[in-house]
Parts: structure tokens; sequence; C-alpha cells
């Protein structure tokens, strides 16, 4: 009861000072991101759910997201939506995977490889019996989750159905190139991003019940800005290159960003 007591008290405050970041649970409230301590008890609750989607022919429902969040709580909301619920029972096996302060990310996606995480929630759509992600393209899009309707999810998840994926479309060697080149800097970027998590996490960590200062404000919000204009570029940077693929460009060129990151 203290540990949830005091993980209580450091959420408010830091509720009191980012509002839209967090939003804290009351003393004794059941979790709604289960609490974990390592990452092998993540991947054996995630394979033991691949298994149950794979027996009943249904999709695997991952969403990456904490208590402190409040996008998370806001995506564990619309679940309760009976619509959304219906489609939810019909189609999916959920699986809630708890971030922690950002400690259980890494290793947890790159079974999938994915690069890395740009917000809480994140959701990702898993064939189970290939264990394919099925909306790599839009992974980001659930992280403003306490702002969408039940309608929006509806929409969002009716578009995924089990069964086989479709085949990777056939590219050219200058296009292959071209999005291998894209993946690079998305890593090189992703390592950035883990180093500011590593940091910010550690901070939330160690509040023990004192107000964050404005350091952690600007902290937050340079790693926000970055985030949020990363998915905008690398969506805008696949879709040239597909455009030069198809007006026969050889060599594809491509401008990479940069970014202005805290920690630089």
């Amino acid at each position: 009861m203290l540990r949830k007591l005091s993980q209580t008290l450091i959420l408010a405050l830091i509720l009191a000072v980012l509002s839209p970041l967090a939003l804290a649970s009351s003393p004794g409230e059941p979790t709604l991101y289960p609490e974990t301590s390592s990452y092998s008890e993540i991947h054996n609750s995630i394979e033991a759910a691949r298994t149950v989607a794979r027996d009943r022919g249904k999709l695997l429902m991952v969403v990456m997201g904490a208590d402190w969040c409040h996008d998370s709580r806001g995506f564990i909301d619309l679940l309760a939506d009976p619509g959304f619920r219906a489609l939810v029972d019909e189609r999916y096996v959920v699986q809630r995977v708890n971030v922690g302060y950002y400690d259980f990310v890494r290793d947890v996606i790159q079974a999938w490889d994915v690069p890395v995480i740009y917000g809480t929630p994140t959701v990702l759509v898993i064939e189970p019996a290939s264990d394919t992600v099925l909306n790599r393209n839009t992974l980001p899009y659930w992280r403003n989750a306490a702002s969408m309707s039940a309608s929006d999810a509806i929409d969002y998840f009716d578009a995924y159905t089990p069964g086989p994926p479709p085949p990777a479309p056939a590219t050219s060697p200058e296009l292959a190139a071209a999005l291998a080149d894209i993946d690079a800097f998305e890593r090189e970027q992703a390592e950035r991003i883990y180093a500011a998590y590593a940091d910010i996490g550690a901070m939330m960590r160690d509040l023990d019940g004192e107000r964050p200062g404005p350091g952690f404000r600007e902290k937050w919000d340079s790693l926000a800005a970055m985030r949020a204009q990363i998915t905008v570029d690398l969506a805008e940077l696949r879709r040239q290159a597909h455009q030069q693929a198809s007006s026969g460009a050889d060599p594809i060129e491509l401008d990479f960003p940069e970014y202005s990151l805290y920690l630089d």
C-alpha cells in the first residue's frame, strides 16, 4: 500500500505540471496495465496471448502503455465502449503491456523489428500465425487516444481481419535501397529517443513526492516535439521514395532531416 500511495503521489505531481501527460490512479485502484518486473515476464504473456489468438482464429492486439499516461488510460476507456468492445471480442485477443517509465520498450518491440515507439499507447495488430505486424505504417496513431472516439477505434480496427497477411509488394532494387536507408535513419534516431527515455524515465521514477521542476518540462517538450515531427517525416520520406521509384528515378534521392533534442 505504501508503494502504491507513493507512486500515486508521484503521478499526481506529474499531472500538476503536465496535465496532458499523466493521470493518476487513486490508492487501491486496480492497475490498467499489469505491473511487471522483467522482459521475460512480458514475452511470456505475449506468447501466451499469441497462442490463444492463433488457436481461436483471431488477431492479437498488443497495447503498450502505462497507468501514468493520460492517453494510455484513454485507450482503455475506448475498450469499454459497447460497440468497440463487440468488435474486439469478435476479432481480437488483447494483451496489455506496461512500459513502466519507458523501462520495458526496446526488447518488446524488437521481436517485430520495430525500432522504437513514438508515444503511449502504441497498439500493435499482430497476425499470430506468422507473428506479423499488420499496422506497422500507423503505429503512432493511438498516442492521442484520449482525444479519439469509439467510432475512430471501430473504423481503425475493423480494417484488419484474421487470416494470412497479404504478400509484401515487389520492389525494385532502387526502391529497396532507398527504403533501407530510411530504416537506417530511423534506427539512428531511435537510439537518441531511447537515451531520452532513459533520462526522463529516471526523473519520473525518482521524483519521490517532489514536484517536477522546469527542467523536466523542458526535456519532455523537447522529446515530444522530436517524436511528433519524425513520424511525419518518416511517412513523407517513404512516400517520396515510392513516388520516385514509380517515375523511374535512379538513384532515388532523399533529404534526411535533422532534429534538435535536449541531449545534444
